[in-house]
């Protein structure tokens, strides 16, 4: 594909700063866009500027929904106790889940593309089993721990003389009454 002139004189990050300044005056009319053109050294006809102004208005369009779709999945995971490992796959479910959507917008047959649905049910799946083996994981280090603790514990009992059984029957007296200060 051709590039245009507009594409040869400005960068990507460049277009995306221009959309992102459309996508918040969206009242610009053609005539002040092809001048703002003009003004950055940019000489094209009204028509393409017309043209240019459509193209960064959907990328506007674009990055704007991108960060609601981020919002959104940020704000359905506040408060939750999260490892990296979710993290990393939850950002991955939220680029495959916002392609998705977007591929849905600008499909010009309403046809989904299978391969993305499928990469997404993947990521959710992988991120289903990464926390559940995250809290298998974490399971298993708290009893190791318990396990270890009580085993030092009735040592030390053991050492002062008290029997294991003895220990740990005064040890549920203890955590199972209330006690003042505590």
């Amino acid at each position: 594909m051709k590039s245009s002139a507009f594409d040869r004189h400005f960068s990507p990050a460049d277009q995306a700063k221009l959309a992102a300044w459309l996508d918040q005056n969206p009242a610009m009319s053609v005539d002040d866009f092809h001048t703002l053109l003009a003004e950055r050294g940019l000489k094209v006809s009204r028509a393409t500027a017309h043209t240019e102004k459509q193209k960064l208005e959907k990328l506007g369009n674009r990055m704007r929904r991108g960060r609601q779709w981020g919002q959104y999945i940020q704000e359905s995971m506040a408060g939750q106790d999260v490892s990296q490992t979710t993290r990393a796959m939850i950002e991955m479910v939220k680029t495959l889940g916002f392609e998705l959507v977007e591929s849905l917008i600008d499909a010009e047959d309403d046809r989904l593309d299978t391969g993305s649905l499928r990469d997404l049910a993947g990521a959710i799946d992988a991120l289903t089993l990464a926390e559940r083996r995250n809290q298998d994981y974490l399971a298993e280090v708290r009893r190791e721990a318990k396990e270890e603790a009580e085993q030092e514990a009735a040592n030390v009992a053991e050492s002062l003389g008290i029997s294991r059984e003895k220990f740990f029957a005064g040890w549920r007296d203890f955590v199972s009454t209330p006690q003042q200060g505590r």
